[in-house]
């Protein structure tokens, strides 16, 4: 092989090479793109359900509705006055 083929060759290989490389890359940066878009949404999705999640807390914790469960469940009554027994705490000194 003489001297020019060489050179022709090793650019030819050398082209190829970049080319492949930059077809890859272009692959890749696609990948992660989707792969972003996919987590957006599920993070999308959280944050709604998180949101949800936080209403229904606050409509749990709502006292009128907490009283009728005690009442309804679990048969409490509030105490009458004479039932109320009040504790004091001393400090030992």
């Amino acid at each position: 092989m003489n001297r020019e083929a060489v050179v022709v060759a090793g650019l030819l290989i050398a082209v190829t090479t970049t080319a492949l490389a930059v077809v890859y890359g272009k692959y890749r940066h696609r990948m992660l793109v989707n792969e972003q878009q996919r987590l957006e949404r599920a993070l999308d999705a959280l944050e709604v359900e998180w949101e949800q999640l936080l209403i229904e807390e606050h409509a749990l914790a709502d006292p009128a509705l907490i009283e009728r469960v005690a009442r309804r469940r679990l048969d409490m009554v509030v105490p009458r006055t004479e039932e109320i027994v009040y504790l004091t705490v001393s400090q030992a000194q």
